[in-house]
């Protein structure tokens, strides 16, 4: 029946992790591997050998490749900004007491006395100082490690299964984990020095395991009386009491042997982040195997050993008694893993719904640190410590079921209680750094096949004891059967968790061609292997506008909308998986409410669109690049980039944006054909004749009135306060007979007719909420009417542009508008 279980289960999670990876969208994981072992060409860098190796043999699927950069004091540097600036800020917020100086010198007792915030300021310069110092010199401490990237996940997937180099220790491949899943510390490492940590990390743990013995031993001689009174016999009469030998030999064994166990996730984390693995997961599923063959050997065979068969160790060490040896000694502890798993499991389960011990680390932090909640870092899934818990009480259930069913309700117990605590955790506290992807599945299938055969095993001692010769013989085939279930399993599903099928591939690779955010997660990839000390912040408040932000921490000046200030911390988010992608920018209120025209964005192409070729521009594209008629059709149905195809959607585009109003006006009436001038206007132009002063500016005086800048920049600019400049730009329109539409604080549709004395249409100039006036108008083809739109921007701390952009209307008179404009302004 548990074998029937095991297939099911088997077959249900190959099947949902495949429909995992259809339904998921592009992650950078799947076109990206991780190259290690990559040998120093003289006269190249890592970069460039790394670069040219890829171009030359996998030309048709790389993209494109990060070196991994030895960044160990870097990220030294930037924990200790990091603290001083959470440090700083809440001596700012006044979360703690601040002090208005303190002594610099040892533990604030030494030195002269400096202000703190200033103090902490200046240090935190001096950090920052030193971080670009190290990141300018990092260029010259590349590792032969590199993330290579592909277009396709079957081009990476080619990678990392075959031998990329003759040598085999060098150009070494393996799927690359996530990116946020890497494990930086450990590239350093070559393929001789992660050998020889691989054997020092098997040496410690099996001697951690010898030496967990001694515990158990004690455990146990607590558990068994007469082994106390033989080792201490000046005990006997306190041993002989009624309570105390119910609490020594029913509580305290499985308490202490809990509280040694306590330790042991921590150094098999620290032993697997020695083998050198390049991601948290794997570190995690390493430790989760090392802890689990721990807790059994240790948990079970040496509890089980030590109690009645620890005298008879030359009788155990003879492999064909080993049936009979743990017939009997399984059995004789089943009271000891009774009452394990009441005092493990069900308090393990009560103490993981309340937390009790980071409840308390926390308030205490608070208290005493004073730490802000936004400081809290939510806790990861604990992978490594519950799945071999969890594994080790299906152990006792399948081995003890028939030994000892009494042991079968407390079982139960912890298995429901443990599903609804297991599942609100999941969900309501633990957040995952990584996708699993169901990889711990095989690790839960090797253990329950263990248990299987371990209780075969027994039985067959045990049928053997009871002289039941029949039984015995009928159960010798059980673990073989079991075991050739497992190989089965093996060869029918393992592969499946190791890397997806070439089939899965391709599909998935031929839908991604149908999709239209290709482009943009291609550029996301670009960057996402980068190592994070590499994208370093800022904290101090002064910064030169050469130097680059460290960490990208960006101020939002105080002018910005409340949409802006909503939509440009998205696009600045360091995570490309997190960041807002180009569609959602377009969808954002910002750019949906009184955006400009030249702004706007043309509506996205739709697939019939897509398909319906304009037979005019395909002529066009054939008579300028002398392509085939068919050919080119063909390209342009299997959305194939090549010139012609470029060069087609390029004047689509261009005839799109025309017809649907998205290029300038100039643009549009020069295609639409722009009336032409009257010969009145090409003599004299009305505006200088209303304004005659006007053409006797020639710029003279201009460079000597405002100085000369590094750079240049177009338009008028003003270093005012906005209110003052839009106060003065009103006052001009206003003289000038504009009429005007305000469209937000600093945006207005405007409108001016020439030789029109009274241009209003209210006593202030000002159209009011009828937008019809602008965008309905009699006149818009007439060649005495200018409409224009007016916007305001900032293009530094203290400086705004004045910007004119002309809708409709002949140019000359826009540009006599604006020349008279500038003159009511004073500028010229």
């Amino acid at each position: 029946m548990l074998v029937c279980v095991l297939l099911q289960e088997h077959k249900y999670i190959s099947s949902k992790r495949i429909a995992h990876f259809y339904s998921s969208k592009p992650q950078p994981q799947e076109f990206t591997v991780l190259v290690s072992g990559v040998p120093l060409v003289s006269g190249n860098s890592i970069n460039e050998t790394v670069e040219s190796f890829f171009r030359e043999y996998h030309s048709s699927t790389y993209l494109s490749h990060v070196v991994v950069h030895r960044t160990d004091k870097l990220k030294v540097l930037m924990n200790d900004a990091e603290k001083l600036y959470k440090k700083l800020t809440r001596v700012k917020s006044g979360s703690i007491s601040r002090q208005k100086s303190k002594r610099d010198g040892f533990l604030g007792m030494f030195g002269k006395r400096v202000d703190v915030v200033d103090h902490y300021e200046k240090k935190l310069e001096k950090l920052e100082d030193d971080m670009r110092l190290k990141q300018s010199l990092l260029a010259g401490e590349e590792i032969p490690a590199a993330f290579v990237s592909f277009r396709t996940r079957h081009g990476a997937a080619i990678a990392s299964n075959i031998q990329q180099g003759m040598d085999p220790t060098q150009w070494l491949t393996e799927t690359a984990p996530e990116p946020q899943d890497v494990h930086w510390p450990f590239f350093t490492a070559s393929f001789v020095r992660r050998w020889i940590s691989n054997v020092v990390v098997f040496v410690a743990f099996v001697a951690l395991i010898i030496l967990y013995v001694i515990p158990v031993v004690l455990v146990q001689g607590l558990a068994n009386l007469h082994q106390l009174e033989t080792w201490f016999p000046f005990l006997k009469s306190i041993l002989n009491m009624k309570i105390v030998s119910q609490v020594i030999t029913g509580y305290l064994p499985s308490l202490i042997f809990q509280l040694f166990l306590m330790i042991v996730p921590p150094v098999m984390l620290l032993l697997s982040s020695m083998q050198g693995f390049i991601s948290h997961s794997q570190i995690e599923k390493s430790a989760c195997i090392k802890l689990l063959v721990f807790t059994v050997w240790n948990s079970f065979f040496a509890n089980v050993l030590s109690g009645s068969a620890l005298y008879r160790v030359n009788v155990f060490l003879e492999p064909k008694n080993i049936p009979r040896v743990l017939a009997a000694a399984v059995p004789a502890q089943a009271s000891f893993f009774i009452s394990y798993v009441v005092t493990t499991g069900w308090t393990g389960l009560s103490s993981e719904i309340f937390r009790l011990v980071p409840l308390l680390y926390s308030f205490m932090t608070k208290l005493f640190c004073k730490e802000d909640e936004k400081e809290f870092e939510v806790p990861p899934t604990p992978f490594c410590q519950e799945i071999p818990r969890i594994l080790f009480f299906g152990l006792l259930g399948t081995t003890y079921f028939f030994l000892s069913p009494l042991i079968l309700p407390f079982l139960l117990v912890y298995f429901c209680l443990g599903y609804v605590i297991y599942r609100n955790q999941l969900l309501n506290v633990y957040e995952a750094k990584y996708e699993t992807g169901g990889k711990f599945w095989p690790i839960v299938h090797s253990s329950t096949i263990f248990s299987l055969v371990l209780m075969h095993i027994i039985a067959i001692g045990l049928f053997g004891l009871k002289k039941l010769p029949l039984a015995s013989s009928l159960t010798i085939p059980l673990p073989v059967l079991t075991l050739l279930f497992s190989i089965y399993c093996q060869r029918r599903f393992l592969p499946n968790f190791k890397s997806y099928p070439t089939e899965c591939l391709v599909n998935k690779d031929k839908a991604d061609e149908r999709e239209e955010n290709m482009s943009e997660f291609y550029s996301e990839l670009v960057v996402a292997y980068r190592d994070p000390a590499l994208s370093a912040s800022q904290y101090s408040r002064d910064m030169s506008p050469e130097d680059p932000p460290l960490l990208r921490i960006y101020t939002l000046p105080s002018h910005l909308s409340a949409g802006a200030r909503d939509l440009i911390p998205r696009m600045l988010v360091v995570d490309p998986m997190k960041r807002v992608t180009i569609p959602e920018i377009r969808q954002h209120n910002w750019f949906q409410a009184h955006l400009p025209r030249y702004l706007a964005v043309p509506p996205p192409d739709t697939a019939q669109q897509a398909k319906k070729i304009d037979e005019e521009i395909l002529q066009e594209v054939i008579n300028m690049m002398g392509f085939d008629r068919n050919l080119l059709i063909e390209s342009l149905r299997n959305r194939t980039q090549n010139d012609g195809t470029v060069t087609y959607y390029l004047i689509l585009d261009n005839r799109f944006r025309v017809s649907a109003g998205y290029l300038g006006a100039e643009f549009q009436e020069t295609m639409e054909g722009t009336p032409r001038m009257h010969p009145a206007e090409s003599v004299a132009s009305p505006v200088s004749n209303r304004l005659p002063g006007l053409m006797e500016f020639q710029g003279v005086g201009l460079r000597s009135q405002y100085p000369v800048e590094r750079k240049w920049a177009l338009g008028l600019q003003s270093r005012a306060h906005p209110r003052e400049i839009m106060t003065e730009v009103l006052k001009a329109l206003q003289d000038l007979n504009v009429c005007w539409k305000k469209i937000g604080p600093y945006n207005m549709k405007c409108r001016w007719v020439l030789n029109n004395a009274d241009n209003s249409m209210q006593d202030n100039n000002y159209f009011g909420d009828d937008s019809s006036i602008i965008e309905n108008d009699a006149a818009v083809k007439s060649p005495n009417v200018v409409k224009f739109e007016l916007q305001l921007y900032k293009t530094r701390d203290d400086k705004y542009l004045l910007d004119l952009q002309r809708v409709l209307g002949p140019q000359f008179l826009f540009l006599d508008l604006c020349a008279a404009f500038l003159a009511q302004l004073r500028v010229l």
